[in-house]
């Protein structure tokens, strides 16, 4: 049995060279679009001395009163972060990643990281870390974290900030949740006695 085959071979024509180049075009304008960046990431810029203090974030002057938190929204990326008093005089500059939600410490304040159960009964409490401290002659006993006062920034590990409340019910899809907060020293012994 004899078959035959037949064998085209396909020379462009300008005309489907032209649409090629089209479609090549057209399929890649997306990579060459400006991005929008829709993720920005909080960073709080926490001041609890007595005097005010101005922050240089890339040059741009912000004003943090005493005893005040400003709220930054910045996108993600390097900046360079420089804090000065009342009197000019250079408290700290650096270049900061801001990757994340970050707490900026102004002033080497102290700042603790506490837990708190959240669960149908507290029979869960045996599985959470239970620290003893002493915070100005005061027993404090509960899930507690010194975070380090050198440190100039801290990235957030908590999941309420200085200015938020713990939340009274939480839905659960596990047996239990110990939500965190982040506190400055004095607030948080004043939410210890008067819990």
């Amino acid at each position: 049995m004899n078959i035959k085959t037949n064998k085209y071979i396909f020379i462009p024509t300008p005309l489907s060279l032209m649409a090629a180049a089209i479609i090549f075009l057209l399929s890649t304008c997306q990579y060459f679009e400006p991005k929008s960046i829709d993720t920005t990431y909080k960073v709080y810029l926490d001041n609890p001395s007595n005097e005010g203090m101005e922050i240089y974030i890339n040059g741009q002057k912000n004003k943090v009163k005493k005893h005040h938190t400003e709220i930054l929204e910045l996108e993600p990326g390097d900046y360079h972060f420089k804090a000065l008093n009342k009197k000019n005089e250079k408290i700290f500059e650096t270049n900061i990643e801001v990757d994340t939600v970050l707490l900026i410490n102004l002033t080497k304040a102290e700042y603790w990281i506490v837990g708190e159960l959240y669960a149908e009964t507290d029979a869960h409490w045996d599985k959470v870390k239970i620290d003893t401290l002493n915070i100005e002659n005061h027993i404090i006993i509960g899930n507690i974290k010194q975070l380090d006062r050198n440190q100039l920034f801290y990235k957030k590990e908590w999941d309420f900030n200085l200015d938020e409340d713990f939340i009274d019910t939480m839905d659960l899809h596990k047996k239990y949740y110990v939500g965190k907060k982040v506190f400055r020293k004095q607030d948080y012994i004043k939410y210890y006695f008067n819990q």
